[in-house]
């Protein structure tokens, strides 16, 4: 697990919660009118980061950031989300960079990052 892949996760977030739902561990999504399709394999890392995602957004005290991190769960977009949030787009950016890596500490803290995944990061 990298934060790479948390990011794809994030970005293709609604596709991967009704696939769980369904019970489905491949299906595809449709890009720009069904023109073009992105495959998505929601594996146990998938499952993984919904789950975290669920558990930060019901720890959050702040009640706009729950509602950001709700709305990024429902999969709007970043434009819509800053429009209807008190944020200026760099610090949205910096609360959502903020989010990703408390994320993947999660997941080192569970153990879905290997030793060599965490040496690979860049760092600066």
């Amino acid at each position: 697990m990298t934060k790479e892949k948390i990011r794809s996760v994030l970005k293709r977030l609604p596709q991967y919660i009704q696939m769980i739902r369904e019970n489905k561990t491949e299906g595809y999504f449709y890009i720009s009118k069904g023109k073009r399709r992105e495959r998505l394999v929601a594996d146990d890392s998938v499952r993984a980061v919904v789950e975290i995602l669920d558990e930060i957004i019901s720890y959050e005290d702040d009640r706009w950031l729950k509602e950001i991190f709700i709305k990024v769960r429902e999969g709007d977009k970043d434009v819509f989300i800053m429009i209807n949030s008190p944020l200026s787009k760099g610090k949205y950016y910096l609360i959502k960079e903020r989010l990703v890596n408390k994320i993947y500490n999660c997941c080192v803290y569970k153990g879905l990052v290997s030793y060599e995944d965490i040496l690979r990061e860049e760092i600066g």
